[in-house]
């Protein structure tokens, strides 16, 4: 994450969110001591990390974007909800995107759903899976609006749906996890 200062490439912002995406769905089991580190290390991170700073990486390339994005889910920081809505609706092949949709699903609310709503569209290619998710997961009746996942206008299944809400799911659970063991 070049050209941030240093105090924010100190803490390994990027391999703790790929972490996370990448444990969210194991259980949890005692002999998994790399998983209870990583989910302390990402509250802590959640709890101290500064609005300024996040709003440093919310301006940086999408791996500072998604870190953010994630550091801000976990944390609910609310004050950031039209921000991150504004840069899922430009959100064009952005990969930083599914930190902004589970971001969104963790604040919980009809402005939330709202916001996931107004981002639906095929140029999101392979996030919009994960704005279908959050959306599903905080509000269904938004999620009946007519979706497609790509430019050629292939719909979602009912199978894929679920899968979708249940993997946004997943993740927000993980964040409750990490900040429910954390002191705080």
């Amino acid at each position: 994450m070049r050209g941030l200062p240093e105090r924010l490439t100190r803490i390994e912002f990027t391999t703790h969110c790929v972490h996370a995406f990448s444990h969210a769905r194991r259980p949890r089991a005692p002999d998994e001591p790399r998983r209870s580190i990583l989910m302390r290390s990402l509250a802590h991170d959640a709890h101290e990390i500064t609005d300024h700073d996040l709003s440093i990486l919310l301006t940086g390339e999408w791996r500072a974007r998604l870190t953010a994005a994630w550091l801000i889910a976990l944390d609910r920081r609310t004050q950031f909800r039209d921000q991150l809505g504004q840069m899922l609706s430009k959100a064009v092949v952005e990969k930083a995107a599914a930190g902004y949709s589970v971001a969104l699903a963790r604040f919980g609310t009809p402005a939330d759903a709202e916001l996931l709503a107004d981002a639906l569209r095929p140029d999101l290619l392979n996030e919009q899976s994960l704005v279908v998710g959050a959306l599903l997961h905080l509000d269904a009746d938004h999620a009946q609006l007519p979706l497609t996942l790509d430019a050629s206008g292939r719909a979602p299944s009912l199978g894929d749906l679920e899968r979708f809400k249940g993997y946004v799911g997943q993740l927000c659970a993980f964040a409750d996890e990490c900040m429910n063991d954390s002191p705080g």
